[in-house]
């Protein structure tokens, strides 16, 4: 890590003074032969904007203490290719900079390492929005209309020479074009305009500190050191290595989640983010998902068909803390929508990408997730608020700054899932099978030559479980449900009668076939095997209709309506394998009642409970 010391205030005015006293005043005109610095520094018109250069260090994180001493006056008479449009004195607000230039220096004085690390912050993000945004490395045409320029925060403005404009600021004719040794000078009448992409939005808008300061967070938010990327250069008096040139590197857990690089110019999103007003209510809407058990059983074992970390050994954590972490990373995962993901959309006109986002039926954001629309496609996606809210351009990207977040999590997070029971699903979604003739079941693959033709029905690569009973046992079919939330789902069962396969057909001794009629328990365990809620015993009756598993036609059967898991089982700590079970039972007794030695199933399908006009709405 580079380590050295930090300026204080004295040091900092003392070193100031000495630059000052370094460069001799000459002409307001400039010169070829002087360097860009001592061209500002000669015009007494951009005093104000010279004051701040010689102040303001050259950062290269928000976590840098700036070894080399080094602020923007050495860097701008440095020999390099640079183009610089100074401010004119009087066109912009300068003390605002200055007063911000005294708290940093009043907290780098103090000799607390916390308020030194926030003057570096700041510090920082005054170079990028200010003065980082009138400076561009390689000396631009004077002569080219339009051209567009990348600044050295990175920001893309337009410089239109022909006309005198830089990034929409008027150039002030009187000063022309000043040459210098390393680079051009232009005087503009105004401060260039800081396009903020989506991150620096939310940074520096006050609206959003409240989500702001959770991915700020340096639990979140962590910039490190990369010394196998830098350049080293020799040991200092205390045998530390000083760096030629530090390589840094930015990592925030939460914005990794997204797959989104809203810090990036060259990319084009859509943001959904909540205001301060929204984000207590996103959080109350979120965190009923993510309500967790006091201890969880964790790492699954299909032959002791139970967890193995039980008891003392059990998973114990802060429940409240993962709370508020996971809400947290719901909401700020799935904010984003990347326009080149837009089906049939020119991502370059805004008014498209725009009117799709908000009235497409679904959008899936960048990690994901979907959203669906819960008016419906071709009405406005509550989500986006009313008719009032329109988005803020950002650099790369639009925002809807939600004052209300009204997202349904049935619409959102709560997804469906189809636990195939076949090939690898058998491997993935079993957790383990008792009283079968094979270990995990076996998949069945339907073809012409084996298929009844008195059983109707597709399904899917005409595959599906096959667990058929070990002489007098009870059968015990368990399935994992991974990544349930604490809230509501719809459960359904795709079966298959056995007899869907000639193989499987049963015949009596006077060679008829056995019309079977399966009878079965299916629960719900938790991880201590405690039942969540009640058992179904099929066939049963439901308004007015025997419900079970047809002989003539595959069955998607609904076991419950609206089943609530009371603790969610998503964003358990890395390692810790937890889940609860569906369970099929099938008793000797139901054995010999249904006629049925087998039970032949397709998938397992979990569904957020909805309020949709029809089903063909999901």
């Amino acid at each position: 890590m580079v380590k050295g010391g930090f300026l204080g205030a004295a040091m900092l005015l003392g070193f100031t003074a000495c630059s000052d006293d370094h460069y001799d005043v000459v002409d307001t005109t400039g010169s070829g032969t002087s360097t860009i610095w001592q061209n500002i520094k000669s015009n007494s018109e951009l005093s104000d904007f010279a004051e701040i250069l010689s102040r303001t260090r050259v950062l290269t994180t928000d976590i840098d203490n700036n070894n080399k001493r080094q602020f923007y006056s050495d860097f701008l008479n440095s020999p390099q290719y640079l183009t610089v449009w100074a401010p004119k004195n009087g066109t912009y607000d300068a003390q605002r900079y200055r007063n911000i230039l005294e708290e940093i220096e009043t907290l780098r004085s103090s000799g607390n390492n916390k308020d030194v690390q926030t003057a570096i912050k700041k510090e920082y993000e005054l170079a990028k929005q200010f003065v980082q945004n009138h400076i561009a490395r390689f000396n631009y045409a004077s002569n080219v209309e339009n051209q567009q320029v990348r600044l050295l925060n990175s920001k893309f403005c337009y410089y239109d020479a022909g006309n005198n404009v830089f990034n929409g600021v008027k150039i002030d004719p009187d000063y022309g074009n000043v040459n210098s040794s390393n680079g051009m000078l232009q005087v503009i009448d105004g401060q260039s305009r800081f396009a903020n992409n989506i991150y620096d939005y939310m940074s520096t808008s006050e609206e959003f500190s409240s989500i702001y300061s959770v991915l700020s967070d340096p639990k979140v938010d962590k910039t490190v050191f990369v010394p196998e990327l830098s350049v080293p250069g020799a040991m200092n008096e205390q045998g530390e290595m000083v760096y030629v040139d530090s390589v840094f590197s930015n990592n925030n857990l939460l914005l990794s989640a997204t797959g989104a690089l809203i810090k990036s110019e060259d990319s084009l999103y859509v943001a959904l983010i909540p205001t301060n007003a929204a984000w207590e209510s996103a959080l109350n809407t979120v965190k009923p998902l993510v309500k967790y058990a006091p201890s969880y059983n964790y790492t699954w074992s299909a032959s002791a068909d139970n967890f193995e970390n039980t008891g003392n050994r059990a998973l114990k954590f802060n429940t409240d803390s993962l709370t508020d972490y996971n809400a947290q990373e719901l909401i700020i995962s799935s904010m984003f929508f990347n326009p080149t993901e837009f089906t049939g959309v020119d991502k370059s006109d805004s008014a498209a990408v725009i009117d799709h986002v908000l009235y497409e039926d679904s959008l899936i954001s960048t990690n994901g997730l979907v959203f669906y629309n819960k008016a419906g496609k071709g009405n406005r996606n509550p989500i986006f608020g009313d008719d009032s809210l329109d988005p803020v351009k950002a650099s790369n990207g639009y925002i809807f700054p939600v004052e209300t977040y009204d997202v349904d999590p049935a619409y959102s997070f709560i997804s469906e899932q189809e636990l195939d029971m076949f090939d690898s699903g058998l491997y993935f979604n079993l957790a383990s099978v008792t009283g079968a003739t094979t270990e995990k079941g076996q998949t069945v693959t339907l073809t012409a030559d084996n298929r009844s033709e008195d059983v109707e029905g597709e399904i899917e690569d005409n595959k599906y479980a096959y667990f058929a009973v070990n002489g007098r046992n009870a059968l015990r079919v368990n399935i994992k449900l991974g990544d349930i939330f604490s809230g509501h789902y719809r459960i359904k069962a795709i079966m298959v009668p056995n007899r869907i396969c000639k193989d499987n057909i049963q015949y009596n001794n006077k060679g008829e076939e056995v019309i079977e009629n399966p009878t079965f328990d299916v629960e719900i365990l938790d991880d201590k095997k405690n039942v969540i809620n009640r058992k179904v015993t099929v066939p049963f009756e439901r308004d007015g209709e025997t419900i079970g598993v047809k002989q003539d036609a595959v069955s998607e059967i609904t076991l419950w309506e609206d089943f609530e898991f009371p603790y969610s089982y998503w964003g358990l700590p890395d390692g810790a394998e937890s889940f609860p079970i569906l369970r099929i039972s099938m008793s000797y007794a139901q054995q010999t009642r249904g006629k049925c030695k087998a039970l032949s199933i397709h998938k397992i399908i979990l569904e957020p409970v909805r309020n949709l006009k029809s089903e063909d709405d999901e």
